[in-house]
């Protein structure tokens, strides 16, 4: 699955299944080259893997593998207004306990990508004065 969506979409750098989704979501990376193109991947592999319900699609500097950092770029880059997709009526999965009684169910895309008209930074804390809060913090008992 994984090798198919990227052989259609170069810009895709990974895709991670969280065990947190039970193969019901995935996170995708990218680097974005044109409008649009966190949609195509979403609708891709939404058609592609029968047990996904929910693709997140983030930019490639966010770390897949950590929940945080996709929950993190979702609450900072996705305007729901513009940036989900709903599909419904779709084949779903035998063990999807949510699907309708004739198997069916929606799906969803989230395009929590920085895209076009996004004009923010991304503020990081430096090692020393993350140090300085763990030494703070130790001080204190915490």
């Amino acid at each position: 699955m994984v090798e198919k969506l990227r052989a259609r979409f170069p810009s895709v750098t990974a895709v991670h299944y969280p065990s947190s989704g039970t193969h019901f979501h995935a996170y995708v990376a990218m680097n974005q080259s044109r409008e649009g193109e966190a949609r195509q991947v979403m609708l891709g592999l939404l058609g592609w893997d029968q047990y996904l319900k929910t693709v997140i699609v983030v930019d490639a500097d966010v770390d897949i593998t950590r929940d945080e950092e996709v929950l993190w770029a979702l609450s900072s880059h996705f305007q729901p207004h513009r940036d989900v997709v709903i599909i419904e009526g779709l084949p779903g999965n035998a063990l999807d306990p949510s699907a309708s009684g004739i198997g069916t169910t929606s799906r969803m895309g989230l395009d929590a990508t920085r895209g076009p008209d996004f004009h923010g930074t991304r503020a990081l804390i430096g090692a020393e004065a993350q140090a300085r809060a763990a030494a703070l913090l130790k001080d204190i008992g915490r």
